[in-house]
Parts: structure tokens; C-alpha cells; sequence
């Protein structure tokens, strides 16, 4: 969570107008670093966590992170562009923390998606 206050803060020392300001927060938030990244660390980690060693892991991210990042796009900008220009400063890690809940939910939904195919499939062979 500090590491989300961190990026927040990190954030306002763009100079750019006020007006301009959500637009670049969300720009740099979604599509430099942080949105890419964090969902290629879940799933490789993941993967990790799951036993899958290192090689099973990168090909977990290979499967995973385009459709991780389509919903991610279709959820996020949204989200933030309302959270930088309408909601106050001192609530906006709030509202990404009640969001990423069921951003939460969705993740685990997509990464348990094909377990049983592949359980299934182990048990055939």
C-alpha cells in the first residue's frame, strides 16, 4: 500500500495545468509502468507460487497478461480519470483500494480459468 501512495504522490510533480493533471496521472499510471507491470509480476509470481518453476511461470505470462490487460483498460483509465478529477486527494488511494478489490476477484477468476482443463487433462495422460 505505501508503494501506492508513493506512485500517487510521485504523480503530482508533473507540471502541467490543472485541468491536464488527471489525463497525465492516468496516462502514466496505466501506460507507462505501473499497469503493465504489476499485472506481468502477479502471474509470473503466481505461476511461481502455483510450483510451475521459472519456465512454466514466463509462459503463464505469455497466456495470461494480454487478456489481463484488455480488461485492465477497459476498467482502470476509467477509474482513474474519475478518482484524479472528481474525488479529493486524501480519499483517491481509497477509491483505488475499494476498486482493486474486485479487480482482485476478476484476477483470480481469469488465473483459476482452465484449471480444471488442465487438471483433466494431467489425468488422462
Amino acid at each position: 500500500m505505501y508503494l501506492l501512495h508513493l506512485r500517487l504522490s510521485w504523480c503530482f510533480q508533473f507540471p502541467v495545468g490543472k485541468a491536464a493533471m488527471p489525463f497525465v496521472k492516468m496516462f502514466i499510471d496505466q501506460f507507462t509502468y505501473w499497469a503493465p507491470g504489476i499485472n506481468v509480476i502477479y502471474h509470473f509470481s503466481l505461476g511461481l507460487m502455483e510450483g510451475k518453476g521459472m519456465d512454466g511461470s514466463v509462459q503463464r505470462v505469455k497466456d495470461k497478461i494480454i487478456p489481463t490487460l484488455k480488461a485492465n483498460y477497459m476498467l482502470w483509465p476509467a477509474v482513474q480519470l474519475i478518482n484524479f478529477k472528481f474525488v479529493p486527494v486524501a480519499h483517491q488511494l481509497n477509491v483505488i483500494l475499494i476498486v482493486s478489490l474486485g479487480w482482485a476477484a476478476f484476477l483470480s477468476r481469469l488465473s483459476s480459468h482452465g484449471t480444471e482443463a488442465d487438471e483433466t487433462h494431467e489425468q488422462h495422460t
